[in-house]
């Protein structure tokens, strides 16, 4: 629908540099667009990013995509840990690679990574339970120096000064 003819020469040279000859590999060209605009609309709307992306930004979420392999689900999970830092997109980036170091690229690869988690987490609670209830017994202070006890002469002499 756009009519200006600057719009339709920079389209034209994009498609060029592309490489694009056909109408049938411009339709391929614009259907795989097509996807890059839903998947970076999902990003910007999972993390309240209201202002269009930078190319770098997209080429950003892309790499989440096309070269990590990251599923839609994985991705908006770490969007959602992101949600409210600084500089979100930044955060989600190094959330995404921590997992794709940790060999995470599914959702189900995903629930099983936070599923050991919870489970380490749940035993750590436990045996630190169980190895603090062996260092003390109940009503036994956790004050780790002692002081040494007066005699009751000490105490005399202290309570006379506040006595006067």
């Amino acid at each position: 629908g756009v009519t200006r003819m600057s719009y339709l020469k920079a389209i034209a040279r994009e498609w060029a540099e592309a490489g694009l000859q056909t109408p049938a590999q411009v339709a391929a060209y614009l259907e795989e667009h097509q996807k890059a605009v839903a998947r970076h609309r999902k990003a910007t709307h999972a993390l309240g990013i209201k202002r269009p992306l930078t190319a770098a930004e997209q080429a950003m979420i892309e790499r989440w995509y096309e070269e990590w392999g990251f599923d839609d689900d994985v991705i908006l999970q770490a969007c959602e840990q992101s949600a409210g830092a600084k500089n979100p997109l930044q955060y989600t980036n190094k959330v995404l690679e921590s997992w794709l170091q940790e060999g995470i690229r599914t959702r189900a690869d995903l629930d099983r990574m936070l599923e050991q988690k919870r489970q380490t987490a749940a035993a750590g609670v436990e045996s630190g339970r169980a190895a603090r209830s062996g260092r003390r017994g109940s009503g036994q202070s956790n004050v780790i120096l002692k002081r040494e006890k007066k005699d009751d002469s000490y105490y005399e002499v202290v309570f006379k000064r506040y006595d006067d």
